[in-house]
């Protein structure tokens, strides 16, 4: 890679037309070149000298891969020598994963890289690396949240009695058991007269406690209207519809989709759309270089339901999210909901637009 390598590369010439080369199967992007070479190319003693002697262009190669729609990244060699630089390179690369580490042992650096892509959504043939091992695939155990707490810890609950005293707290036990006697005399009443009250009063204070407790185990949204104004969105955006038919709010569409105020391009989705499928339409779209400065998901359009219970909405922006990472159209998305949460607290909650909501917490 520098006048240094001058004395060898004639015996390293020789070395490699002693060789018998072949075309390379797969697309490869060369250090030599930064670009992609035709697989010719590579069978080239002269490539490798080349290579061996010129100026290495990495950060063009890895670049190129990545306009290319390369998103996931392996290094092959003794140790993370490259993956900084990778990162560097491409700041916004979903996985930059090294196989070996030279501090610890081959075969768990390499499971450990093959985890990483896997959590990161490359397919992994994972029945491949057991064969032969005796390996077989059993069900999970039912408590794998036994014996440690993953939920955020919350503030303690307001004690039902809202702070009573040792002598409040024996009146409303006494009033829980339905204690008449004891509270005729506690309170100088006939039991005659406590015999109807009673009751209803322990109905009350359980009502009270399980929703106290049940306040202390929810999460809560809170809204504050904006005050100042704000311009509209800049650029063009895609505004991806839902599926006509008798669930779809064809009016609610129409009025968001406009209310957008900007360019937009717009796709419907069929009534089952696939991943593949969907992921082309879209590189259709940016096939002429256009970039989106959004997406507009207005997939909760439609309150029809698959599986007799699931959200249209929910399935078809699950699959949405991942054709757009595969069709390499990396812009934020905001999925617009109704009713999902209360902006007020007599606000009425829809299930199934909360469903998308939680989804959007975690995608």
């Amino acid at each position: 890679h520098s006048p240094l390598m001058d004395p060898m590369l004639d015996d390293f010439r020789t070395a490699l037309t002693g060789l018998t080369a072949h075309e390379a199967s797969v697309d490869v992007v060369s250090t030599l070149t930064g670009t992609t070479v035709r697989p010719a190319g590579l069978a080239s003693p002269d490539h490798w000298v080349r290579h061996a002697r010129e100026t290495v262009r990495f950060a063009d190669a890895v670049r190129a891969l990545a306009d290319a729609g390369v998103r996931h990244f392996l290094e092959i060699g003794p140790d993370a020598v490259l993956t900084s630089l990778i990162r560097e390179a491409v700041p916004d690369a979903t996985e930059v994963v090294p196989l070996l580490r030279r501090d610890r042992d081959e075969e768990t650096a390499a499971v450990t890289a093959l985890a990483r892509l896997h959590t990161a959504g490359v397919p992994v043939d994972w029945p491949a690396l057991f064969a032969g091992t005796g390996a077989r695939a059993v069900d999970l155990p039912t408590y794998p949240f036994q014996h440690e707490r993953y939920w955020p810890e919350t503030a303690d609950a307001v004690p039902a009695s809202g702070g009573d005293d040792g002598v409040d707290a024996e009146f409303w036990a006494a009033v829980e058991r339905e204690d008449l006697e004891s509270l005729a005399a506690r309170l100088d009443l006939d039991t005659e007269i406590l015999g109807g009250v009673v009751p209803a009063l322990s109905a009350w204070r359980s009502r009270r406690r399980a929703r106290s407790l049940s306040d202390a185990l929810r999460f809560r949204e809170t809204w504050q209207p904006l005050r100042t104004a704000a311009s509209g969105p800049s650029g063009t955006w895609l505004v991806v519809l839902p599926a006509d038919g008798p669930h779809t709010d064809t009016a609610w569409l129409d009025a968001v989709t406009a209310a957008l105020g900007t360019d937009t391009v717009t796709v419907r989705l069929g009534k089952r759309p696939a991943r593949g499928e969907l992921a082309g339409e879209l590189s259709r779209l940016t096939a002429d270089g256009t970039r989106f400065s959004g997406v507009l998901s207005l997939l909760a359009g439609t309150d029809a339901t698959r599986w007799t219970s699931v959200p249209v909405g929910l399935v078809d922006t699950a699959v949405l999210l991942q054709a757009l990472d595969d069709a390499g159209i990396r812009t934020r998305v905001w999925a617009v909901t109704r009713g999902a949460v209360a902006v007020t607290p007599d606000d009425p909650v829809d299930p199934l637009q909360a469903a998308l909501w939680g989804l959007g917490r975690v995608a």
